[in-house]
Order: C-alpha cells, then structure tokens, then sequence
C-alpha cells in the first residue's frame, strides 16, 4: 500500500510541476502585453500624478461636476 501511495505522489508532483510551468509561461505571456489607456483617461492619471485637485463646496457641486464630464 505505501508503493502505491508513493507513486500516486509522485504522478501528483509532476502534475503540480506541470501546471506551475504552464502558469509561469502564462503569467510571462502576459507581461509581454502592452496595455492601453484611453485618451480620456490619460488626463486624470496625469492630474492625479501632479497633485493638483479640485476642491468643492458641497456634494452638489461634485455631483454637476461629474455629470458634465
């Protein structure tokens, strides 16, 4: 009995390895992807980065903001 858990084991650490290296070719398959930010979002990251903010008197304010974007 303990041959027969040996082997089942090893048949599921070659699996294991198996699937790493499958996942790792995958995961550097997707480093390789360049991904892509619309234009209109370009401008918010860049103010973000800058610190600049807008600051508003009341949610109201904010909330015609936001719906005129």
């Amino acid at each position: 009995m303990s041959e027969m858990l040996l082997q089942q084991i090893a048949q599921d650490v070659r699996l294991m390895r198996q699937e790493l290296s499958e996942l790792k070719d995958e995961v550097n398959d997707l480093r390789d992807v360049e991904l892509e930010v619309r234009p209109e979002y370009l401008e918010k990251i860049k103010k973000i980065a800058s610190g600049k903010f807008k600051k508003f008197s009341s949610v109201d304010d904010l909330r015609r903001q936001l719906e005129t974007d």
